[in-house]
């Protein structure tokens, strides 16, 4: 069992944990991915990841871009089992997660337009509570893997090993993002429809009606 009595988190540490020049909206971004790291070790080591694989922003952050990834507040969740009720893990998730207390975070759970939000306090928020989303979705196209996340300075000070936690492979998740800046263009330039190609074009033009997507930089690196 993880224990985190050992913590020696200090506002230095998260200075230098927050990305240059972001300031008070990038402290808080790097005080929710310390708190996300806490929980997540919380929930692997409890069984509670066993259903669920992380992914979205946060996984593509802590498992394969490290220091290069982009800050995401939200925790993402697949379900590996599409038999599962999302509804009810939700709820077992969120029986687990309100009012926790781990390390120097606490936590708490609310709901609001029928989504999960974990509210996160604790010494470093300036008596503020941050809010980072929780969702799951359906079962993942490919089988998840199980992946350390990869090691910064900040680990350091949680007085604890992070353990390997279940995340979705990153073919999967830039498959999605690469049919989405493909059809954007075909959408733009009003190009010749194409066949064959995993989301249906009908699906990911109501997405660019709707401005549900938008087109990032993707780094080459992660996707070869």
């Amino acid at each position: 069992m993880i224990t985190f009595e050992n913590v020696s988190l200090t506002e230095g540490h998260i200075a230098r944990h927050t990305s240059t020049g972001s300031g008070a909206p990038g402290r808080e971004a790097a005080i929710i991915d310390i708190a996300q790291d806490f929980l997540l070790s919380y929930l692997e080591d409890h069984g509670k990841m066993d259903k669920v694989s992380l992914k979205g922003g946060t996984a593509i952050r802590k498992f394969y871009a490290g220091r290069e990834g982009r800050f995401s507040l939200d925790l993402d969740f697949s379900i590996d089992d599409q038999y599962t009720d999302s509804n009810e893990l939700a709820l077992e998730f969120v029986s687990e997660i309100d009012g926790l207390k781990i390390g120097p975070f606490s936590y708490s759970v609310s709901e609001r337009r029928n989504k999960w939000y974990i509210g996160l306090s604790s010494p470093y928020n300036d008596g503020e509570i941050f809010r980072t989303k929780l969702d799951f979705a359906s079962y993942p196209w490919l089988e998840p893997v199980k992946r350390s996340i990869i090691a910064l300075p900040i680990h350091k000070q949680y007085g604890f090993e992070l353990p390997p936690i279940h995340t979705v492979r990153r073919e999967e998740r830039f498959q999605i993002q690469i049919q989405l800046i493909f059809f954007f263009y075909i959408i733009q330039f009003n190009l010749p429809r194409p066949k064959n190609i995993g989301l249906s074009f009908s699906t990911i033009r109501k997405l660019y009606i709707k401005n549900i997507f938008s087109i990032r930089y993707v780094k080459l690196s992660l996707i070869i």
